[in-house]
């Protein structure tokens, strides 16, 4: 089988490495890929940052035979990579574009909640910067209150605002990381409650009818110790975790996912995928905060080591609109925690290239995928080269051997990863608790050199209360 994969972080390279565990998969491509995935797969020189670039890999994948697509972040989703792959013939697991929806426009999918008696906090939908300084100022706001930019943001468009002095300084950030343009009449936000409880994200494979669930996990949105900092695309995992009991599972099942996968098909956009909700646990009950159209980054770098029935298989049957074609769906008892290592100045800055040294001191059994890297003497395949052999080769992420391609320059035989900024590296480790999980990934993270990076040490200590 002939897998695509779509994108180039950490999520990417964990669904690449679960692939290539795979004896039916014969061969894996990434687009773009990192340095990480271009140890296991054949990396792409082609872009997706826009439709024209998202029609132009689609083309390649039926002109290449692919047999199954695999898109990873939300950007592709957007730009209607699912719509085009599917005009070409090409089996694809992700929503088409008018789905993705749900996760490109927050305001879309607020109606949508309430619509469908959904719950979720109470918002309000404010357009143009004039209007939404002015309603942040009004006396009958009240505080602590969350504004999201209604596009996507790269998991840097939401602020918590705790009082309306806070107003300028949040404006002041998302512009700096590009999720708003300063003074723009076209910018919208939602102005939502502020909720408090627990946060858990649920994930879940859906067929456009169906869905089958994942077990819940729970991520670090908050850049520094104890929730504080910025908001970040995510600064760690863990799963599974003591607040959510198998009854409230089923509860999030029936009355938030399939609620949300038969409503879409309700209203015409038959939804196939990976469907993700960051919930908030709260004293009345679980709430969607908000929708996404994909496996979650680091989510999935803790999730799909849990993962027992063929990554490929479940997808092949996401693409078909069949989950009953490949039956129940089985998970591992084991626990995961993921540690991300992101670039000092991270979420706002980027420091110049770094060496990553020391990731073949891990302990076995210690997994690491690259986010934002590069590897020296790897090539990028072009649009038109063949297939190259698959060969065996030392990973770079881990003291066993992994199916890899020779798509390499012979200086290979001393190859140099280099840390490129943003989120770096998730470190996971796996263990029979939270605990072991926890307290094997942050013994192993002190022998990785990055240069300057910085970790959260608190992730999944929640668990221990």
């Amino acid at each position: 089988m002939k897998v695509l994969v779509i994108g180039s972080g950490a999520r990417e390279h964990a669904i690449v490495w679960k692939l290539a565990l795979s004896p039916a998969v014969d061969t894996i491509y990434c687009a773009p890929g990192n340095g990480g995935t271009a140890l296991l797969a054949q990396n792409l020189d082609m872009s997706i940052d826009s439709e024209p670039d998202c029609d132009q890999l689609a083309g390649w994948a039926f002109n290449n035979q692919v047999d199954l697509a695999i898109v990873g972040p939300e950007g592709p989703l957007a730009h209607g990579i699912v719509d085009a792959m599917m005009m070409f013939g090409v089996p694809v697991a992700g929503p088409t574009r008018a789905a993705a929806k749900l996760e490109w426009s927050k305001a879309w999918a607020k109606e949508f909640m309430v619509r469908h008696g959904i719950p979720s906090p109470a918002f309000q939908v404010v357009q143009g910067m004039s209007a939404i300084r002015e309603r942040l100022n009004s006396s009958d706001v009240s505080y602590p209150l969350v504004v999201k930019v209604d596009g996507l943001a790269g998991g840097k468009g939401a602020e918590v605002l705790r009082s309306r002095d806070e107003a300028e300084e949040a404006f002041t950030r998302l512009v700096a990381s590009r999720a708003l343009t300063s003074e723009s009449d076209d910018v919208k936000v939602v102005i939502e409650e502020y909720l408090e409880g627990i946060e858990v994200s649920a994930l879940a494979f859906a067929d456009g009818r169906k869905v089958a669930m994942m077990p819940p996990v729970c991520d670090y949105k908050r850049l520094l110790d104890g929730d504080r900092g910025p908001l970040t695309g995510g600064m760690g995992a863990y799963t599974p975790t003591k607040h959510v009991t198998p009854e409230l599972w089923a509860q999030i099942e029936s009355d938030i996912m399939l609620k949300a996968v038969q409503g879409m098909l309700s209203d015409g956009i038959p939804y196939r995928g990976v469907l993700y909700a960051g919930l908030m646990l709260t004293a009345d009950g679980p709430k969607v905060l908000e929708f996404n159209c994909r496996l979650g980054d680091p989510e999935a770098q803790v999730l799909l080591p849990r993962l027992k029935t063929p990554l490929e298989e479940i997808c092949k049957a996401v693409a078909a609109g069949g989950l009953s074609l490949v039956g129940p769906i089985e998970w591992d008892d084991a626990a995961a925690v993921g540690v991300v290592l992101a670039s000092d100045g991270y979420p706002t800055s980027h420091l110049a290239p770094q060496p990553i040294k020391g990731l073949a001191d891990l302990q076995e059994g210690v997994l690491v995928f690259h986010g934002a890297g590069e590897l020296f003497g790897a090539t990028a395949l072009q649009p038109v080269e063949a297939t190259p052999k698959p060969t065996i080769l030392q990973s770079l992420f881990g003291k066993s051997s992994a199916k890899m391609t020779d798509n390499l320059k012979s200086d290979f035989l001393s190859p140099r990863l280099t840390a490129t900024g943003g989120r770096l590296l998730t470190v996971v480790a796996q263990g029979r608790s939270v605990a072991e999980a926890r307290e094997t990934v942050y013994r192993n993270i002190p022998r990785i050199q990055t240069g300057s990076a910085q970790y959260r040490k608190d992730i999944g200590e929640r668990e221990d209360s």
